[in-house]
């Protein structure tokens, strides 16, 4: 009886599987058509909002980036730690370094601010797209997540290089400092340094959120439900398995 309802469950699973699968695979044979918003939709609405936050789109990095610059030139003035060999104090190689670092994101993130619009620049490449045919929506569609995914990497690397690259140079003031207030503002600036880990870039957003959106069109298992049968001398068990996808 054991193998009976061992066996019956399987082939209550796989049978109850496959029917679901076959008919919710040709229902839904293509989620971008049917997310909802669509990602053209979604890329035109963002491609709206951008010119309004471009310049407050990487304050994050911004915000992180003053923290270091502030620290250079805190470690700018402090005398640092005597060397032995007579050899530069690592105070001024560090406040150097931070100041650098610090002016690099500034700079940088303003040029990214007033030139890189990814949203408007991806929405103007799909106007020349034939948008009619099932096959041409479908190809319509994936080149609007394109253009949603290319930003968000962007931002993934500018977070990482930004994190590292800002508290490795506060870090440095931080150790090689000698007065209480430059030891204070490396600290400071390797704090600041991880506020990219803490607020998420909006591009990062967009791109996670139209991701979960396309995922609840093809979800888990919707539903579970045994019954038992009778099958001979014996009472078997059947498992039905219900698939959203």
């Amino acid at each position: 009886m054991r193998l009976a309802v061992q066996i019956s469950s399987l082939v209550g699973i796989f049978m109850s599987s496959q029917v679901l699968m076959a008919t919710e695979a040709k229902e839904f044979e293509y989620p971008e058509l049917l997310v909802s918003p669509s990602a053209s939709e979604r890329l035109a609405v963002e491609a709206k909002r951008e010119n309004k936050a471009r310049w407050s789109a990487h304050w994050a990095i911004q915000a992180s980036a003053l923290t270091t610059l502030m620290a250079g030139i805190t470690s700018n003035g402090d005398p640092g730690k005597a060397t032995s060999n007579g050899d530069e104090p690592g105070s001024k190689m560090a406040a150097r370094a931070a100041t650098y670092v610090g002016a690099f994101w500034l700079a940088g993130s303003a040029v990214m601010s007033a030139t890189y619009t990814p949203y408007q620049t991806g929405l103007n490449g799909l106007k020349g797209l034939a948008n009619g045919s099932k096959k041409e929506k479908l190809a319509y569609e994936r080149y609007a997540e394109e253009a949603i995914y290319a930003p968000s990497m962007v931002a993934t690397v500018m977070k990482w290089a930004s994190v590292v690259s800002n508290a490795g140079a506060s870090g440095m003031v931080a150790s090689n400092g000698k007065n209480p207030m430059t030891k204070f503002m490396g600290g400071v600036g390797v704090a600041g340094s991880l506020l990219p880990l803490l607020f998420e870039h909006q591009w990062n957003e967009v791109y996670r959120f139209q991701g979960e959106y396309k995922k609840r069109i093809y979800g888990p298992v919707a539903s579970v439900n045994m019954s038992v049968i009778p099958r001979g001398d014996a009472m078997a068990a059947l498992t039905n398995v219900g698939i959203e996808f």
